[in-house]
């Protein structure tokens, strides 16, 4: 896997005994990527009704510079597309999750993403393995969060292309001439194939994983049998070729990266932030 490592460029602190530390610079690249992860699940991006369509829902959210925004889907900006950009797939909360669950979450996720996460960002762009999301009220329908999110895909889709390809500088602080540093914002193929769906139960029960088709979940070796269940089709709605299975989290994120061979690799990694080691349990061989 790549290795981040941030150099500090300020002469003033040649002197500082960390200035060359590869650890203590790479502690400060974990620590940097994880600040926004961490703002983004305490504070997820809120979903309201149909009014009267899809396009129209009204979405509230934190902007890159921890801004509260509240949009329109069809108001999306190419700014705003960059939150999606280096993300595995959408994670939708549709049950009742509270500030402490929203942190338990992204602990469990981070823990299993970190080592196997994708070779080309690392930890830089905000790449990450999932964007979570939240509808308030709860969905009524599986039905009526395919729906969202085929249309949330369309319209990211559209601003791709239009996303600067340098970071944001928030207005109020660009100077005159003031340089922008090069980045590249990209959605990721699976981000439109498949989602994942927190419904009521889902940490006994296992989480919701949505296909796009039956290929999408073929291709990606999702099948019945262990841990992964068919889906009882309960408040389910007209789901059209989607293809739907139910399986705890961490199996799910392992099948939505398989078709990377090097990010289903058995992997252990120390986590400078953390101070550990982040690696499978014994028995995860067995369950692939």
């Amino acid at each position: 896997m790549p290795r981040t490592v941030w150099k500090q460029t300020d002469p003033r602190l040649k002197d500082d005994p960390q200035w060359n530390n590869p650890s203590y610079l790479r502690a400060c690249a974990e620590e940097a990527h994880y600040e926004p992860q961490r703002k983004a699940f305490h504070i997820p991006v809120y979903i309201h009704p149909a009014s009267p369509t899809d396009a129209a829902r009204r979405l509230d959210f934190r902007d890159h510079f921890n801004r509260n925004v509240a949009r329109r889907l069809d108001q999306l900006s190419p700014d705003d597309c960059r939150a999606f950009c280096w993300k595995d797939c959408a994670i939708y909360g549709n049950a009742g999750l509270t500030g402490k669950d929203h942190v338990a979450l992204l602990d469990d996720i981070y823990r299993v993403w970190f080592p196997h996460r994708a070779q080309d960002k690392d930890v830089s762009e905000g790449s990450f393995f999932g964007k979570f999301m939240r509808f308030t009220p709860a969905a009524g329908t599986l039905q009526e969060i395919l729906r969202f999110h085929a249309v949330l895909c369309e319209k990211l889709c559209e601003l791709e292309k239009d996303i600067p390809d340098t970071k944001p500088i928030d207005p109020c602080e660009v100077g005159p001439g003031q340089a922008r540093p090069v980045a590249e914002y990209k959605l990721r193929e699976t981000f439109s194939v498949v989602f994942i769906v927190l419904d009521a139960g889902w940490q006994e029960r296992g989480v919701l994983l949505v296909w796009k088709s039956e290929d999408d979940a073929s291709r990606h070796n999702c099948e019945e049998g262990g841990e992964i269940t068919g889906y009882d089709g309960s408040n389910g709605g007209d789901l059209g070729q989607a293809c739907v299975f139910r399986c705890p989290l961490k199996r799910a994120m392992q099948l939505i990266v398989s078709t990377d061979p090097e990010r289903t690799k058995r992997q252990a990694e120390y986590n400078e932030m953390l101070e550990e080691t982040l690696r499978e349990n014994d028995d995860d061989d067995d369950q692939k």
